[in-house]
């Protein structure tokens, strides 16, 4: 029996979408481990394993909240590093402009008239004024524009990203409402959070928030290891150059329903149309996460936008 699931994804996109499909295409690879073939992304899917994570928030005086808050990821648990890798590669060279040029012998103003005769006057021959030869004249196999970006699929982003959370799970420090904490901004105030919390300053600390305020943005902006972002724009560079990282319940919250909310929210959608009107979802979703709720969000909930 030689069976072939190369093209298994061509033949049928949704297959391996189900549960059902999945197991069954893991028993018939254990059954018959020499005869299968399997593509690489059949295979990335087979090895994704979901990891749940669960962290006790703290308050910003350092005691414990009687509360319990999971971390869901998909992950790949032994090979994850290549998607690291390439996820990294691409941002580098998004960053890289591409814009620097030179002109070649033929793209120079001028040139037209042959400067002087072929023969008779002791010189070199010389057909242009505009040779690479020349002052003033072209550039050989010079710098030409071109497009630097490197494609990365966006569930690989997102395996990657949870990827890297899951390798630094013992990093992690949740810190419960740190978006409404600051009313005004102060500076101190967040010097006595890292005291009571043991936030070393002296190296790199990540904040993850589910949205950045004003007052927040101010009071960290003079403290030279913090940097801060909001779930939406988390990213591998900054959770790889971060020995500490500090996550919000919000911001856990968003991370947990990845693949619908980041996507939903840039365009403003209700809990309604990112859980796709499944009302067990999101019954779920506001019970764990109501007790960090504030006035604010409930009101954006009601409104029918998201936090």
């Amino acid at each position: 029996m030689k069976m072939n699931f190369q093209n298994v994804k061509i033949i049928c996109p949704k297959i391996l979408t189900a549960k059902l499909a999945v197991t069954e295409l893991k028993r018939i690879i254990k059954e018959y481990p020499q005869e299968v073939i399997l593509s690489s992304d059949v295979n990335k899917i087979l090895a994704t394993k979901s990891k749940t994570i669960g962290y006790d928030p703290i308050i910003s005086t350092g005691e414990k909240a009687n509360l319990r808050y999971k971390l869901k990821l998909k992950i790949i648990e032994k090979s994850g590093n290549y998607l690291v890798h390439k996820d990294i590669l691409r941002y580098h060279n998004s960053k890289r402009q591409g814009t620097v040029s030179t002109k070649t012998r033929s793209e120079v103003k001028g040139g037209g008239r042959k400067p002087w005769k072929q023969k008779g006057t002791g010189r070199a021959r010389a057909g242009s004024n505009r040779s690479p030869l020349w002052k003033g004249g072209g550039v050989i196999f010079g710098p030409k524009l071109r497009n630097k970006k490197y494609k990365l699929n966006k569930k690989e982003h997102r395996l990657a990203l949870q990827t890297l959370l899951h390798n630094k799970k013992d990093n992690i420090l949740v810190i419960n409402s740190l978006e409404e904490y600051f009313k005004i901004p102060k500076t101190k105030e967040f010097f006595k959070i890292c005291r009571s919390c043991n936030i070393n300053l002296k190296q790199k600390v990540l904040i993850v928030v589910a949205h950045k305020t004003l007052s927040l943005k101010l009071s960290l902006r003079n403290i030279k290891n913090i940097d801060l972002i909001s779930s939406e724009e988390l990213n591998l560079l900054s959770l790889i150059k971060a020995k500490q990282i500090i996550l919000t319940p919000l911001a856990m919250a968003k991370i947990n329903n990845f693949n619908t909310i980041n996507d939903s929210t840039r365009h403003g959608g209700s809990l309604r149309i990112i859980f796709n009107n499944d009302v067990d979802r999101i019954n779920e979703f506001v019970n764990d996460y109501m007790d960090s709720l504030n006035d604010h969000d409930i009101y954006k909930l009601c409104e029918g936008g998201f936090l």
